[in-house]
């Protein structure tokens, strides 16, 4: 699972890994998230994990993106330093990827499968490292 990869890479570092949990599938609610979270992520201090019931993360990350309005982003992975403060709109990130094939053109960051973990790890690795990819 790519989350997990993150938090294993992650491993004594200073870093937070922040999942944000939204309503976008028929069976999303904030009790599948719970089960997930308790299924799928250890307990990791530096993991928190927020349910955002009317998927504002997602309508702001879209709009980063350069999305049209109502395109949310969702299941993507973000990096950012730790000085990236989130203060109305959304902040530009270090790197992020996602896996929506309606944006398969979004050029360096649409990833699937195995492709997805490895971008996900080393964005990871080098934010750890100290710089951005």
């Amino acid at each position: 699972m790519v989350q997990q990869q993150v938090v294993e890479r992650s491993s004594g570092q200073e870093a937070a890994v922040l999942v944000v949990w939204v309503d976008m599938l028929r069976f999303d609610s904030e009790k599948a998230s719970r089960k997930a979270r308790d299924k799928h992520f250890s307990e990791d201090a530096r993991v928190w994990h927020f349910w955002d019931p009317k998927n504002r993360v997602p309508e702001a990350l879209g709009a980063r993106f350069g999305w049209k309005k109502g395109d949310p982003a969702w299941d993507v992975y973000l990096f950012y330093d730790g000085e990236a403060k989130w203060t109305g709109k959304a902040p530009a990130s270090a790197a992020y990827f996602h896996q929506l094939s309606r944006h398969m053109d979004d050029e360096g960051h649409f990833f699937v499968g195995e492709d997805l973990a490895a971008k996900v790890g080393a964005a990871a690795d080098e934010l750890l490292r100290g710089g951005s990819e």
